[in-house]
């Protein structure tokens, strides 16, 4: 819903704005608005200094005279500064840690806004770095829940803010009764890689719980100072250079939000003449999109512990490149590069059988891709595959597998260490390294963990190539039913989440009886690593909720490019 509250007025013009901001409460995931009408605005106009003509509604001077657009001038002709007009500020239900400032320049200038927080030192100031507009949305993000707000705007010439400043008042609402349980159990922002951490989680009952999802960000103190509502479970999310979120939403579609949670991009798999989108989707830099699918075979083949042959309806992934314009433009059958009769235990588990309703005999998970990153450097794509327990290396342009990283792949692992079991969110790091999150297994010699393999392929195809393991930090065991995230941040820490631990191995995963909940660590690279900042998503009410997440970001700023944000002083200025 968008409310619009606008107060009479002599003119548009105004010197001075004086606006009180009532902000909506947030609710669950009813609430969630609709991406055309997402938001409450109210704004307001104040009386005019009374030595400037400004126009009338009609674009006139007040005094009838004519009024010329492109300057305010006064009686001898010197221009005058840029006068602000129609200010208002609009809030997200579904991101109710945000707001968009509008506001209206004449002539056209930058706006810089300063935002104080009422009775804390936690103030800064957003800054446009584009070109002079006449119209301005500045977003206002990194606000904290139930807190009050003064806004200080001014325009901007040439780089010194100038005439009178416009002011608001903004009011962000509590976090919903059904926001996660954060708690961060370690901070030590001298050690940490700077930016801010996003989490992204969802809830796990018997099944995954598709109608819910919610990302929330950190600051380098833990505070929560973004939070966004989805009707939906979101997979996979990537943070891209326009400073918006990709992700995949459920079984079926790829969507793109910007940080005040309005959906900019939606792509949908069948509309696409694709069977799913799944876990993982990347942004290339044409603006295609990557994204792993699906498609259902029936193969045979298969030799059975008795000798005697099968066949079995197997479901594999598919890369998929698709156009903005959602074309897709090609794309890599996982099926047709490796081995279909190489499987793994999990090869039976019945996954996609809702997806693939009425197979007889049901379905086989044989590669299970859980995410795909595109690696500019040599134009090809990284797929890590959970069932297969391998991290797979495929020529964009080629078409080819380059090589095969796990068990059974086409590397030899040389020294001391071990392959995956399970592997999660695999990232291409410079020098032919590999980084992802190792699932473990219950009863495998290992408990999930980060690693990191330096690959050397073979320059013969008729030869394996070898791989090593570099770095890896495995802590107290422990057990995890599925996703895990590994990233190489800005300062070479790595940032490794454990995405659904298990708290009583003993008992089934899934028992009512049983906990699962989400843990973030970022840890340094020495050995042994040392922990910097930790964070949990643990339920310790009585009637507990299982939380699980894909993965966490770690990203330098909420804004997107065309803002900078910088600190400022008492005065609200920023300190020299």
């Amino acid at each position: 819903m968008k409310r619009s509250v606008r107060l009479p007025s002599r003119v548009p013009g105004l010197l001075s704005v004086a606006l009180v901001l009532v902000s909506l409460g947030c609710g669950g995931k009813d609430s969630i608005p609709s991406d055309e009408s997402d938001g409450t605005t109210v704004d307001a106009v104040g009386d005019l200094a009374a030595d400037v003509a400004l126009p009338d509604a009609e674009g006139t001077e007040a005094d009838g005279g004519d009024f010329d657009s492109s300057g305010l001038g006064d009686a001898a002709g010197e221009v005058l500064d840029p006068v602000l007009s129609g200010l208002e500020v609009q809030t997200f239900e579904n991101a109710p840690l945000s707001a968009l400032l509008k506001v209206t320049s004449t002539p056209p200038a930058n706006v810089e806004v300063v935002v104080v927080e009422a009775g804390t030192d936690r103030s800064f100031m957003v800054r446009e770095k584009t070109g002079p507009a006449s119209q301005h949305e500045v977003p206002l993000l990194g606000l904290r829940p139930d807190r009050s707000y003064e806004l200080s705007v001014r325009a901007v010439v040439d780089g010194t803010p100038v005439g009178l400043e416009s002011t608001a008042a903004l009011k962000t609402p509590t976090l919903p009764a059904d926001a996660p349980p954060v708690a961060v159990t370690v901070t030590n922002p001298e050690s940490m890689s700077p930016g801010f951490t996003l989490l992204n989680l969802g809830r796990w009952a018997f099944i995954l719980d598709l109608s819910w999802g919610r990302m929330l960000a950190l600051d380098e103190a833990g505070d929560i100072v973004w939070y966004l509502e989805l009707p939906y479970l979101a997979q996979g999310v990537e943070h891209l250079a326009n400073g918006n979120l990709l992700f995949v939403a459920g079984v079926d579609s790829v969507v793109e939000v910007d940080m005040l949670g309005r959906t900019v991009g939606k792509w949908v798999a069948p509309d696409l003449g694709l069977d799913t989108f799944h876990h993982s989707a990347t942004r290339l830099p044409s603006g295609n999109t990557v994204a792993l699918s699906t498609e259902i075979r029936l193969i045979d083949g298969y030799v059975l512990n008795d000798g005697s042959t099968a066949s079995f309806n197997v479901v594999g992934d598919v890369v998929a490149e698709f156009s903005p314009d959602g074309k897709v433009l090609q794309t890599w059958k996982l099926l047709d590069l490796l081995d279909p009769h190489v499987i793994k235990p999990d090869f039976l588990l019945p996954f996609w059988d809702l997806i693939y309703p009425g197979q007889k005999g049901g379905t086989k998970d044989w590669s299970h891709g859980n995410s795909v990153r595109y690696v500019e450097a040599d134009d090809s794509f990284l797929v890590t595959l959970a069932t297969l327990s391998w991290v797979v290396k495929i020529g964009r342009t080629s078409g080819k597998v380059e090589w095969i990283a796990g068990d059974g792949g086409n590397l030899d692992l040389t020294g001391p260490g071990k392959w995956p079991v399970h592997a999660h969110a695999g990232k291409m790091l410079p020098n032919s390294r590999v980084l992802l999150a190792d699932g473990g297994q219950n009863g495998a010699e290992h408990s999930p963990r980060p690693v990191i393999y330096a690959i050397e392929p073979s320059e013969s195809p008729e030869a394996n190539g070898t791989a090593s393991e570099e770095w890896s930090f495995e802590q107290e065991p422990f057990v995890a039913l599925g996703p895990g995230d590994a990233d190489f941040l800005e300062n070479g820490n790595i940032l490794f989440t454990d995405g659904t631990h298990v708290e009583y191995p003993d008992l089934p995963p899934l028992s009512p009886s049983n906990l699962l909940w989400v843990r973030v660590q970022e840890l340094t690279p020495k050995m042994p690593p040392e922990l910097v900042f930790e964070a949990t998503v643990k339920d310790v009410a009585e009637q507990k909720t299982r939380y699980m997440s894909t993965g966490s970001e770690r990203f330098g700023s909420l804004y997107p490019p065309g803002f900078e944000v910088v600190p400022v002083n008492t005065e609200g200025r920023p300190p020299q």
